[in-house]
Order: C-alpha cells, then structure tokens, then sequence
C-alpha cells in the first residue's frame, strides 16, 4: 500500500469517525482511533502533496468540531442531572421550544449509570 493508498484509508476512517460521531455510535471511536493513529504513522514521513495534507486537516478539524459539541453536549446534560437532583423543580423545554415547570417526585426519581 503506498502512501497516497494510505491517505485515502485514513480519509475513509475519518469519515466514518464523523459518521458515528453525529449517529452518537460513540463505543466505535476507540477502534476507529486505533486504526487512525496506525494510518498516521505509517504516512508521517511520506511526501504527500500539499493539497492532499489540507484535505486531511480539512477532515480533522471537521471531526474535531462535531467531538467539541458533543462533549459541550454532554457536560450541559451532566449539570441539568446534577441540577435536576438538587431541586424540586426544573424548566424543561418542548421540541417546539416551549418552556415549562417539571416538578420532581423523590419516591420516582431513578439513577443510571
């Protein structure tokens, strides 16, 4: 497999990255990692073409932006579970954007992890 080969499968992988990224198939980044960080380096000291080193940043910096929202994402989600476990009471929004009160009832509060 030569280099160019070998950008072309990176390139495949991390569009599979952003696909499981935005499907939030997150269990498939660790492999997809892997075998990303395989690809890159056996190519790190290839002669590739410029153009071809910019659409291969082009892509990661796509997929850095989608992982930068998901984890924002998650940390708003983590403070409304942490707020939600220290109040009566919360606004929760609708998928039309109406906002409401939810009370809270101890007796039917679950805890998952």
């Amino acid at each position: 497999m030569n280099a160019q080969d070998k950008l072309d499968a990176l390139m495949r992988l991390l569009s599979n990255e952003r696909d499981a990224l935005i499907a939030g198939e997150y269990e498939n980044l660790p492999s997809l990692a892997s075998e990303q960080n395989s690809l890159l380096e056996t190519i790190a000291f290839a002669e590739l073409p410029d153009h071809a080193l910019m659409a291969l940043q082009e892509e990661i910096d796509k997929n850095k932006r989608i992982l930068k929202s998901a984890l924002n994402g998650f940390q708003i989600t983590r403070e409304q579970i942490t707020q939600l476990l220290r109040t009566r009471e919360t606004s929760v929004y609708d998928q039309k954007g109406s906002r409401s009160t939810m009370q809270r009832n101890h007796a039917r509060m679950e805890r998952k992890v």
